[in-house]
């Protein structure tokens, strides 16, 4: 009986070693499925951040796209602007040129401003430019003063104008129509009808 018994507890103790191994290896899997969810559960999450991270980048370049696109519109259209400027410019020249002997009168400051560009790349010629000349619209109200301040300076050159005309052709007319400079500024720069 003892051996009995001594085999009875070496069966005792190796089934309990065998069950203990069992409630480790329980263990270990329940722990390893534990840490197979979480990493899971992670992995998942961070998937769901990388996820969300591209949908915002994408965003963004959609927004930086779309950026560019305005920008290049904007582009383009300030080359056609530019394109017809230059085309304006180079009519205006034309017509400019087909009357050389013309006395240029530019009404308003910008139109002033626009023939001094010219004048100053050599487009047309600065004695032929009567520039400062105020405009005539009703907005304008200094226009009256404006011109007063100017008036003599303005007529000498109109006068200087029709000098060189008239001694280029080889004539002692001081002005259009036989006129003194201190008339000319009143009377209008063009053929008699």
């Amino acid at each position: 009986m003892r051996y009995m018994f001594a085999r009875a507890s070496a069966a005792e103790q190796e089934s309990a070693g065998v069950s203990s191994a069992l409630a480790a290896q329980q263990t270990s899997v329940d722990e390893l499925n534990k840490i197979t969810t979480a990493f899971a559960t992670g992995a998942e999450r961070n998937i769901t951040a990388v996820n969300g991270m591209f949908e915002a980048i994408e965003r963004i370049l959609g927004f930086k796209v779309q950026e560019a696109q305005d920008v290049q519109a904007r582009l383009n259209e300030f080359k056609r602007w530019q394109e017809e400027r230059e085309a304006e410019e180079k009519q205006d020249l034309r017509e400019l040129a087909s009357v050389a002997d013309a006395l240029i009168v530019p009404l308003g400051n910008a139109v002033s401003a626009a023939i001094e560009h010219l004048a100053t790349r050599g487009e047309v010629s600065q004695e032929r430019c009567l520039l400062g000349f105020p405009h005539p619209s009703g907005a304008n109200g200094g226009r009256l003063r404006d011109f007063a301040a100017r008036r003599q300076e303005l007529a000498e050159k109109v006068a200087m104008h029709w000098r060189g005309k008239a001694e280029h052709a080889g004539c002692s007319v001081p002005g259009p129509r036989g006129h003194s400079a201190e008339h000319v500024a009143l009377l209008p720069c063009g053929p008699s009808r």
